[in-house]
């Protein structure tokens, strides 16, 4: 009796599948995905271009057959992506605008049942290559709250090593964080400042920033009259009590992007087949 019969469950076997899925190098999940949309496409009768296609074609014959950007009429189902808890919501919204801003401005998405549909030029691979490798990140600081990174006992760890990254990627927040720290010395602000101060420094940056950084200023602050009003997602403008969102931020990107070569880091690949696809990740 020397079998193993610990996978004979359906908890067993859900288990087992996930032991395998966590040993998979990450073109073989991406292999693994695809090969599960052929399935898929093939059961319902026909692929988008009408053409069955066997369960084992791979992602470089899907790009031949297809064209390498080519999602099809179905779109490509983020199954990761679901309009529940909001953090999910906002993830796929998140998604749709770096794809429609830095890549296909013709993209367009909806919702299929629970899942987040993305329909742009951009395949699996090219999406997840998309967001490791090449994604812009938009300029998200705060210099206005207390632990943004801009002041002396902040933590510093990711604002320093943006401000002086080689890599083009950023760019944007490497601009945006000097901008900052000259106007902040400008105005002789060491601390975070509060009351008129806070209010007359909104108002400065608002004046003289770029157009991404106003985008964030204006999704986290409402400048009306003498006194900012703040939407309750984003706390009291880019934050939750004491996390700042925006130093948080910062921290993430330099352990997942090379701030000399802009490469990806620590797995960032099978991070995101995690995130966006719902696939296992370590």
């Amino acid at each position: 009796m020397g079998d193993d019969w610990s996978a004979a469950s359906r908890d067993g076997a859900r288990r087992a599948q996930l032991r395998r899925a966590l040993s998979m190098s990450v073109r073989e999940r991406l292999q693994a995905l695809e090969d599960l949309t052929t399935t898929a496409r093939a059961l319902h009768g026909t692929t988008s271009k009408g053409a069955v296609m066997t369960k084992g074609a791979s992602i470089q014959h899907v790009a031949e057959t297809h064209g390498p950007w080519d999602t099809g009429a179905e779109g490509l189902e983020l199954a990761g992506c679901r309009p529940a808890p909001l953090g999910s919501y906002l993830k796929a919204l998140g998604v749709f605008r770096l794809v429609a801003e830095q890549v296909d401005p013709n993209a367009t998405a909806h919702w299929r049942g629970e899942h987040f549909v993305l329909h742009s030029a951009l395949d699996t691979q090219g999406l997840v290559d998309f967001l490791a490798n090449r994604y812009v990140p938009t300029p998200i600081l705060a210099p206005w709250n207390g632990g943004s990174g801009f002041y002396a006992s902040d933590n510093q760890s990711g604002i320093d090593v943006i401000a002086t990254a080689l890599t083009d990627r950023f760019a944007l927040m490497r601009t945006a964080i000097e901008q900052l720290r000259l106007l902040l010395k400008q105005r002789s602000l060491e601390t975070r400042p509060s009351g008129q101060d806070k209010a007359e420094l909104l108002t400065a940056i608002r004046a003289v920033a770029g157009e991404e950084l106003v985008a964030w200023l204006d999704a986290a602050v409402f400048l009306a009259g003498d006194d900012p009003r703040y939407p309750p997602l984003l706390g009291t403008g880019g934050n939750d009590g004491r996390l700042d969102f925006t130093n948080n931020f910062m921290q993430r990107l330099v352990e997942l992007i090379d701030a000399d070569t802009g490469q990806a880091l620590n797995d960032s690949s099978g991070l995101l087949l995690g995130a966006l696809f719902d696939l296992p990740t370590p």
